[in-house]
């Protein structure tokens, strides 16, 4: 199953908060 586009950059802006 790929990721959606939104799944990453879910992920991104929360990599960014830390």
């Amino acid at each position: 199953m790929q990721r959606t586009n939104s799944d990453v950059y879910c992920r991104m802006l929360i990599e960014q908060a830390n």
